[in-house]
């Protein structure tokens, strides 16, 4: 998804600089939000080190890329440091500019089913319906686990923010909090920041969070099947290449990868790998390979990769 957003992006400007309509046009890539991570949802994704996942008000749910591109006004490679939205109306442009230096927005809002948050950077207060009350200082990443509640130590700082949510809340139709009771939201909150909430609200044994779709193949653009000791992967009819990943195996390096594969037709692909503390796939840790076309046979060669 994300190389076809680039590609179509890609040619969008291209295009614009043909006609030459690139300094009359601005374009913001915004995305909407982060990755699911539950079972049958997951898509090969991480959020790390941010704390959740889609379907959550911690930052892993709701803090998404945000690029803005006007030739000619904006400036070049910047990087914006103040928390900013798309949603409530505040012409961006003074402020990218440096026009404006105060932040853009006193405040940020969400609510959700059960969870309602706002960010009065660096402090952000988060409701899970009747079931939990959350102060964090989101100024590093994995800030959001129950651990890290100062609810206690600044009741002052978590009434302040309530209060700025009641009125905030009043002008949105419907009005009011979001609501009391939502399992999903309980589920959510226990897999991924309060293990103390209760256990009816979290997912069975093997179906706990990301793990049961990390600790299982997970493949896309195909079916799979065992056949012959082997895995079979159908790509879809007329589609784009399948992805296959298995990740959350903890192996101590160095490491020896190899794989026998075989296929009915001219294909070729990639292997690629990642280490603990990588968040995405690194230049220089992926092997290629290519299958002879209108062949089914054993590749001769074990292809082997050494992280």
């Amino acid at each position: 998804m994300i190389a076809a957003m680039d590609e179509g992006l890609g040619q969008i400007r291209a295009k614009l600089r043909e006609m030459g309509q690139e300094e009359n046009t601005l374009i913001f890539y915004i995305g909407n939000n982060r990755a699911p991570l539950r079972p049958g949802a997951w898509n090969g994704s991480i959020n790390a080190p941010l704390v959740g996942e889609k379907g959550m008000l911690t930052d892993a749910g709701v803090r998404v890329p945000f690029v803005a591109a006007w030739p000619g006004t904006l400036p070049k490679g910047k990087v914006y440091d103040h928390p900013v939205t798309a949603l409530d109306g505040v012409n961006l442009i003074p402020y990218l500019t440096g026009k404006n230096e105060a932040p853009p927005h006193e405040a940020m809002f969400w609510r959700w089913r059960s969870q309602a948050a706002v960010l009065e950077f660096s402090w952000k207060l988060v409701h899970l319906g009747v079931e939990g009350r959350y102060l964090f200082k989101v100024t590093w990443p994995d800030c959001e686990l129950a651990v890290n509640n100062l609810i206690r130590q600044h009741p002052e700082i978590a009434a302040r923010l309530k209060e700025r949510f009641k009125q905030w809340s009043a002008t949105n139709k419907p009005p009011g909090p979001p609501e009391p009771h939502n399992a999903a939201g309980i589920t959510f909150f226990a897999d991924h920041v309060d293990k103390s909430l209760p256990s009816a609200g979290r997912r069975s044994k093997g179906e706990k969070g990301h793990a049961a779709a990390h600790d299982d193949r997970l493949c896309r653009n195909a079916r799979t099947a065992i056949k012959d000791g082997a895995l079979l992967i159908t790509p879809a009819a007329g589609g784009p290449p399948p992805f296959l990943t298995h990740s959350k195996l903890k192996l101590e390096g160095p490491v020896t990868v190899k794989m026998r594969l075989r296929a009915t037709g001219g294909k070729g692909g990639t292997i690629q790998w990642r280490s603990k503390g990588q968040n995405d796939f690194q230049s220089g840790q992926s092997v290629g390979f290519e299958l002879t076309a209108g062949e089914s046979r054993v590749l001769a060669d074990w292809k082997s990769a050494r992280p």
